[in-house]
């Protein structure tokens, strides 16, 4: 990186940091006198006082700010939980201690109607899929192609051959045209936009042919094969009578029909021989399909509502019926992992909002086991005051650290200590020795000779007592407290 010169200067580079020095020391001196001047006031006695310099020795030790409260044991994952019908029970596989897995079956009731359901479901279905089922979806399939034919050539013969096939053709590349420019819509490219004038070119050519065989039916296909020949005596008279509008309409539908029947009919085949409907599968055989289907699903449903399973790890709690009792979703089993380390819920003054961090490590003292400390750590913060009995708390979680070797009760309170911060081997002085000067400066007063002299110092952690100083004062320094004055 470069940067841009610097402008001559007519006194040595030391100038800038010398007059520093000197304002520093003009301060310190200003300090120093201001609070010896204090001191010295205080200090003096009246004719009837006396007073005595209260002082404390620097030390080293430890430091630690705590945010007090009280936490209960819990259960990090907890469910209580009823059968999903009702019913006879008929057995219970577990008792209350008990340790079960998650996904195990714990208790039955009587599942004699679910099972007869269930079989005649399935029945009905299997009825629907038979090798006797799957002929005569054939049969179908069959006569459907048979209907086709026979529809198609009624209809060109009404129409015309040629009609019929232009027809069909125009309908193709209409469609061709339409996927081309969905296509051509989708990804803008030289190859799509000339598929697109592909297609639009085949339509055109389609369109045009069915015009010429539009043409060509009435100028001589209709006269041809509608010639109708009336004979009265010895009269002949020769009359063309074209299909009606009516004639030509129901031999389309009978026409159309017939196509879509094969597509409903094959797409049955394939659904009762794969059991895959295919995409867009309609119909009344379809319909009747999916409905045996879903009620051979619900008849499962109905067996498995019978048995009741844990949904998590854990001990069970508490047992609400017995073999013999009628039994449903009110009849609860309460299941509660109680695996170690133990985790906790605590709830903390408001004030000590600022003082808890997820990750903050705690101390942890049982009421039933007053004599041990157990350390853990904060898992989890309420984003919200908890309010009880008219009082605001903060609500937190904590997790141990190791397993406590008893066993203990769910509900068991304890103290809480949080952590906020701590410092180990670190030089201490008494809250009453700093003097504040401006927000994060401090200063004590030092005892040199018998007298007091003034330091500025670098203030750590603070609790009710000490605080922690990291530079400034040496162990052993002796620093004032106070005045005693006496009468």
């Amino acid at each position: 990186m470069s940067s841009s010169p610097k402008p001559t200067q007519n006194k040595p580079s030391h100038t800038r940091r010398t007059i520093l020095l000197g304002v520093l020391a003009i301060v310190l001196v200003a300090a120093g006198g201001t609070g010896y001047y204090f001191w010295k006031k205080q200090s003096t006695p009246t004719k009837a006082q006396s007073s005595t310099v209260q002082t404390a020795t620097v030390t080293k030790g430890d430091i630690k700010l705590f945010a007090s409260g009280t936490g209960t044991l819990i259960s990090p994952a907890q469910a209580t939980f009823g059968f999903h019908s009702s019913g006879q029970v008929t057995q219970v596989l577990v008792k209350v201690g008990d340790v079960v897995d998650a996904g195990q079956l714990l208790a039955r009731l009587d599942d004699t109607t679910a099972q007869a359901q269930y079989t005649s479901a399935v029945n009905a279905l299997n009825a629907l899929t038979s090798p006797s089922a799957v002929a005569t979806a054939q049969q179908s399939v069959a006569s459907d192609q048979v209907d086709i034919t026979n529809y198609r050539a009624t209809l060109g013969y009404l129409i015309s051959p040629d009609v019929l096939y232009w027809t069909e053709e125009v309908a193709r590349a209409e469609q061709a045209l339409t996927k081309a420019q969905a296509d051509a819509a989708a990804s803008t490219s030289a190859d799509t936009a000339t598929a697109v004038k592909k297609a639009q070119a085949v339509l055109t050519a389609d369109k045009n042919a069915l015009a010429q065989a539009t043409l060509d039916y009435w100028n001589d296909y209709v006269p041809d094969t509608f010639l109708t020949v009336i004979t009265k005596g010895r009269t002949v008279t020769k009359q063309v009578v074209p299909p009606s509008p009516a004639d030509t309409t129901k031999a389309w539908a009978d026409y159309d029909l017939a196509k879509q029947s094969l597509v409903d009919d094959q797409n049955y085949l394939t659904a009762i021989t794969t059991g895959t409907f295919p995409a867009g599968s309609t119909g009344s055989k379809i319909t009747a399909l999916q409905t045996a289907q879903q009620a051979v699903a619900t008849a499962k449903t109905a067996i498995d509502d019978t048995n009741l399973y844990a949904p998590i790890q854990g001990t069970i709690l508490s047992l609400g019926f017995a073999v013999g009792d009628t039994a449903g979703s009110s009849s609860t089993i309460t299941v509660a992992n109680l695996d170690q380390p133990y985790t906790l819920e605590i709830f903390l003054d408001q004030s000590d909002w600022a003082n808890i961090q997820v990750g903050y490590p705690v101390e942890v003292t049982f009421d039933l086991l007053p004599n041990n400390v157990y350390t853990g750590k904060v898992v989890s913060i309420d984003p919200n005051l908890t309010s009880t009995n008219g009082s605001l708390y903060v609500h937190a979680s904590i997790q141990l650290d190791a397993n406590v070797k008893t066993i203990l009760p769910f509900g068991t309170s304890a103290s809480v200590d949080v952590i906020g911060g701590q410092a180990t081997n670190v030089l201490l002085v008494p809250i009453e020795a700093l003097h504040l000067i401006s927000p994060g400066q401090y200063s004590v007063f030092v005892m040199v000779n018998g007298k007091p002299e003034v330091r500025m110092v670098e203030v750590g952690l603070q609790d009710a007592t000490h605080a922690e100083i990291k530079s400034g004062l040496n162990a052993g320094d002796v620093v004032t407290t106070g005045i005693t004055v006496t009468k």
